[in-house]
C-alpha cells in the first residue's frame, strides 16, 4: 500500500525535475546560439535557474554539456575550412 503511493511521487518528482531542466536548457541553448554569453544573458539565466529551483551545480552541468554542442557548432576544419561534424571526423 505504501509503495503506490510513494512510486507516485517519485515520478512525479522525477519529471518537474526533467521540465525545468528543459526549460533551462532552452533558455541556455537560445544564449548560446552566437557562441558567447553576455552579462545581459549571464543575469537572466541565474534569474531563470533561481525562479526554476535549480542548483549551481545541475547549472554549470547543463552549461558544460550546451558548450560542447555549440563548440562543435563552430568548429571547422584547418584543411578544407568545412564544419566539422560527426562524418567528417570519422574520414580519414
Amino acid at each position: 500500500m505504501v509503495a503506490l503511493p510513494a512510486g507516485i511521487l517519485a515520478s512525479g518528482f522525477s519529471d518537474q525535475l526533467r521540465r525545468k531542466r528543459e526549460q533551462y536548457n532552452l533558455k541556455l541553448a537560445a544564449a548560446l546560439a552566437d557562441g558567447i554569453i553576455t552579462e545581459d544573458e549571464q543575469k537572466e539565466l541565474n534569474q531563470l535557474r533561481q525562479q526554476l529551483d535549480l542548483n549551481q551545480q545541475d547549472a554549470e552541468l547543463l552549461l558544460r554539456t550546451a558548450s560542447k554542442s555549440v563548440a562543435r557548432q563552430f568548429c571547422r576544419c584547418p584543411h578544407c575550412n568545412q564544419q566539422i561534424n560527426e562524418t567528417h571526423l570519422t574520414k580519414s
